[in-house]
């Protein structure tokens, strides 16, 4: 490993951190609960070390680097490892094959991936190397946490990657959050409605979302202008009234939730 590291190239627009501690790679793929029939997606393979680990408990692995330098290296790994040298993003849209994610990925390329997991119900589990503060804001995001479950798994020191990043890192899992139907999660349920309704106006959206929580929770149906009633009372929301859901405040949506978890 240290004879390779020397070789390459570091990018600094790329926010390549590799991990080098090899007890360290043992005990992530340890703690990734991989079995013999995953197709996992790694992004940020790099040299290959934690890839090696994974191909030998898994049934397939897509070694996805953006870097073509690395490429030669993940080769010779050979085997279930299929190496694609591509933007990740691209990647995960066109192909719905793998059920598992092991990503030591750079902190910009965190959100896009939540957003990518809130719908991609195929992949079961994501192991996702990350900071400390994208966890922790995750975790308290109004819409990350409606679609998604977050667990730290374990800490792992900067001095385990090559350079050496400003913060310690976790190890996170991140699963899908249940249906209505089996947690009664009244705010997470609203929240995921009006996220898919992102380009309709607040007032619009928000509108017909209360109206499918009210028929889930009662069996019965709310009628609009009753459903525009409580919408009236609800005075945190009438600067952003008439803003498309994209563009409302995650403040706007944890305020929503907080309040339809009241809601009779």
């Amino acid at each position: 490993m240290k004879k390779e590291i020397n070789k390459i190239k570091i990018n600094p627009d790329l926010d390549q951190h590799f991990m080098v501690n090899k007890s360290t790679i043992k005990k992530i793929v340890k703690n990734s609960e991989i079995n013999q029939t995953d197709i996992i997606l790694e992004i940020g393979a790099g040299l290959g070390a934690l890839t090696k680990e994974i191909s030998k408990k898994s049934e397939k692995v897509y070694a996805m680097e953006i870097d073509p330098q690395f490429k030669k290296y993940l080769i010779e790994i050979g085997g279930n490892v299929e190496v694609i040298i591509e933007n990740a993003r691209t990647f995960w849209k066109r192909n719905k094959t793998f059920n598992k994610i092991i990503a030591n990925i750079p902190y910009n390329l965190c959100e896009p991936l939540m957003h990518f997991l809130h719908f991609a119900k195929q992949v079961k589990q994501s192991f996702i190397i990350t900071s400390k503060n994208f966890y922790n804001s995750a975790k308290k995001n109004p819409v990350f946490n409606s679609f998604l479950n977050f667990e730290k798994i374990m800490e792992i020191p900067k001095e385990d990657f090559f350079p050496v990043p400003k913060v310690d890192s976790y190890l996170i899992k991140i699963t899908h959050k249940p249906n209505y139907e089996e947690d009664k999660d009244a705010g997470s349920f609203i929240a995921r409605k009006m996220y898919m309704r992102e380009n309709s106006k607040l007032k619009n959206g928000f509108l017909i979302s209360l109206i499918e929580l009210h028929k889930l929770k009662h069996n019965t149906q709310l009628t609009k202008k009753e459903a525009k009633k409580i919408i009236s009372k609800m005075d945190f929301l009438k600067p952003e009234i008439d803003k498309e859901i994209k563009d409302i405040s995650l403040d706007s949506y944890r305020k929503i939730k907080e309040y339809v978890e009241i809601l009779k």
